[in-house]
């Protein structure tokens, strides 16, 4: 964490007695992510007094029985909501052990050239690449002494992760034990901020994909034991998301821009749906039904007018396809009851009732299954005729501007997003997650194949509900 808000997003009144304890959390660090198997089980943490490298920091002295003083870990400790305090790790040095490049949050390439600096002779510092996630994805190595500087080489060539470290370790000739410990956090070289991107849920967490080739770029949101992350909406740099609990009514919607996190609305009041950013992710929309029971309604905020509430009529269901610059929202509502595609419709905004709602219509024996999105002010949708499909653009009145072609053999997408003229579809998938493509001009790109994920069972990998 660096800031108590992204803390709270990630302990929201929960109660995680490792993540509370300065000395738990070291030791998880340790044992569990970093994975150093040659640490005894027995080993020492020492709180050391005097500066530290930021504000609010403590040390802790990780010493071993074998071999002394190991590696000095600085730890941060943020308050959550309900008034409990947790810690995180910001930073391991390793005494005489140094990494002199690359430089601390440096973006890397593969290979890598590692170098640093260590006092003795006949040394050995094993180095590997350690994801934030907790994945080794390289090891190296270098001969080392206190005469010249030694250097090693890491070489990859997973192109999932975005953040990680490099972890200098030496080990004792006698029985292999640990001697020294340097963490070093990296960052994966890319040319992501130049192109454009999507989210979509992976593995129950929000990651962000390169929209050019589908390559996942880095994991954005790490959900806590019991938690998943399960819709999530992308724009601007900023994602806004709901993590939900295994069991219960426990829903909550969180905000990240820019690195910095904020509850929209805490969990244990309300099963939330649907969340949708603006373009420049200046309007929020999203459906929440109350746990106590009830309708569920339509909640649009942003612009700096009063948020609104549009009650959703009893027996209907609701979801929030889009929300516009101006408030003005794209939503899909159906009767409970089934038997229908439902009803796309524009709400325009300031709306304070669906009764304002515009119905986009199909023609025909056509219909629109509730993938709309708007395309800067356009409405647009995609409009199924037996098995084909074709994206059709409305007025703000309901009436149609213009059709595009057919694509043969394509049911109707389970979502669809556009930003800047260009398509992204989550396609239907039958008794499977379906494949992500992008649309143009009548034809489709698969970005994310999805091979192998079904509604019932799924690898890991498998992505659902991308936003672009």
């Amino acid at each position: 964490f660096t800031s108590a808000a992204q803390a709270t997003a990630w302990a929201p009144g929960g109660s995680y007695p490792w993540a509370e304890s300065k000395r738990e959390v070291v030791k998880h660090f340790l044992l569990d992510h970093l994975k150093l198997t040659t640490l005894q089980a027995e080993f020492g943490l020492v709180e050391v007094a005097g500066a530290t490298t930021c504000t609010g920091c403590e040390v802790l002295q990780l010493e071993t029985t074998e071999n002394g003083e190991v590696a000095q870990v600085t730890v941060a400790a943020f308050d959550t909501a309900g008034g409990k305090q947790v810690f995180t790790v910001v930073g391991v040095t390793g005494g005489d052990l140094t990494v002199s490049t690359p430089a601390s949050g440096a973006a890397l390439t593969s290979p890598t050239s590692v170098s640093g600096r260590i006092t003795g002779v006949d040394e050995h510092v094993l180095l590997r690449l350690v994801t934030t996630p907790g994945s080794q994805i390289a090891q190296g190595g270098a001969p080392a002494g206190s005469a010249v500087p030694w250097q090693g080489t890491l070489s990859w060539t997973d192109t999932s992760w975005s953040t990680a470290a490099i972890v200098g370790t030496t080990g004792s000739f006698k029985d292999g034990s640990l001697t020294r410990l340097v963490v070093v956090p990296v960052n994966r070289a890319t040319g992501a901020s130049a192109g454009p991107s999507f989210v979509g849920i992976t593995d129950g967490h929000v990651s962000l994909f390169d929209a050019s080739t589908g390559d996942r770029l880095k994991q954005l949101t790490f959900p806590p034991a019991g938690k998943t992350d399960v819709r999530a909406a992308w724009a601007a740099g900023t994602v806004l998301w709901v993590r939900s609990a295994q069991t219960g009514c426990d829903d909550a919607l969180h905000r990240l821009d820019n690195g910095t996190a904020t509850t929209v609305v805490p969990a244990g009041r309300f099963q939330l749906g649907s969340p949708q950013l603006s373009p420049n992710a200046g309007w929020m929309a999203w459906v929440q039904t109350p746990c106590s029971g009830g309708s569920p309604s339509i909640v649009v905020t942003g612009g700096g007018a009063p948020g609104r509430t549009l009650e959703v009529p009893s027996g209907t269901s609701a979801s929030v396809l889009d929300v516009r610059e101006d408030g003005a929202l794209l939503v899909h509502t159906n009767d409970r009851a089934g038997g229908n595609a439902g009803t796309v419709a524009l709400v325009p905004g300031g709306s304070l009732t669906l009764n304002d709602a515009v119905p986009l219509a199909p023609i025909g024996d056509c219909y629109l299954g509730g993938s709309a999105a708007f395309d800067g002010t356009t409405p647009v949708a995609v409009e199924t005729c037996l098995s084909d499909s074709r994206l059709v653009r409305f007025t703000d009145g309901g009436g149609r501007r213009s059709t595009g072609p057919r694509v043969t053999s394509l049911e109707a997408p389970t979502s669809l997003t556009i930003r800047a003229g260009v398509v992204l579809l989550w396609l239907a998938g039958g008794d499977s997650v379906g494949e992500i493509a992008r649309y143009r001009d009548g034809a489709v790109t698969v970005l994310v194949p999805n091979t192998g994920c079904t509604s019932v069972s799924e690898p890991p990998g498998c992505v659902r509900a991308p936003d672009w």
